[in-house]
């Protein structure tokens, strides 16, 4: 565990501080909403000032718009820069067979390595998942055009956290399959586009899932994303 933090332990600041840039960009477009509102909201609007108070709606708009890109890159992120090179790293640089020689076994070495970077993500992801929820409700509770923009319920509460464990276990996955960081980061990040497409593509109309039943889904391919990594590293030949 304490080798894992030492590899990551800058990759883990560094995405740490792109979460509190997020966190404090959404503070401040819901300000900027609030104060759209209070302006657009005064009786006798001139016509010069409702253009202005469209054009404040805009540029409140356009930083909401990067907020929402920057949340759904999160666990894309998580896949590419913790989950990928977990294993495909230690396999090119040869470091597994330093381990494995010292009496670890295979399925505990990846066990370990893989849930230190689980709960460093769960830590995170909680907390960002938290202030999302908050701003999505905020935000998009303030209707000042009337043409705001969407953000998916799989970028707020349960379903961000798990989408991040899934992430995290495909590039696990990747790495031990392939071998090959690069290879790793190209199969996660197809991969990634592919599933979470396909679930998103069909949880609509009356038989939508539920927030718990489509992190259900999530945490349950993360296991078996989790589980293809151990029968792959067992497999390797020291």
């Amino acid at each position: 565990m304490w080798i894992t933090w030492r590899r990551y332990r800058v990759r883990i600041v560094l995405f740490a501080l792109y979460a509190l840039a997020l966190i404090v960009l959404m503070i401040i477009t819901v300000h900027g909403f609030r104060g759209v509102l209070t302006s657009c909201n005064h009786h006798e609007v001139a016509a010069f000032q409702d253009r202005a108070c469209r054009s404040a709606a805009s540029r409140a708009e356009g930083r909401d718009g990067v907020a929402v890109l920057g949340i759904a890159l999160v666990p894309i992120l998580i896949g590419l820069v913790f989950g990928a090179p977990l294993l495909a790293s230690e396999f090119e640089a040869k470091t597994n067979r330093l381990a494995w020689a010292q009496g670890v076994t295979r399925t505990r070495w990846l066990l370990v390595a893989w849930s230190t970077l689980a709960v460093a993500t769960v830590v995170m992801m909680s907390i960002l998942a938290v202030f999302a929820h908050w701003w999505a409700a905020d935000v998009f509770g303030i209707v000042v055009t009337g043409n705001g923009l969407f953000i998916s319920t799989e970028n707020t509460g349960v379903v961000f956290v798990a989408m991040a464990i899934f992430s995290l276990s495909l590039g696990t996955s990747m790495g031990a399959v392939f071998r090959s960081f690069s290879m790793s980061v190209a199969g996660t990040l197809i991969g990634l586009l592919v599933i979470v497409t396909a679930i998103s593509d069909n949880n609509g109309g009356p038989h939508a899932l539920s927030q718990w039943e489509e992190a259900g889904i999530y945490l349950l391919l993360a296991a078996t994303s989790l589980g293809l990594s151990v029968w792959a590293v067992r497999r390797w030949r020291a």
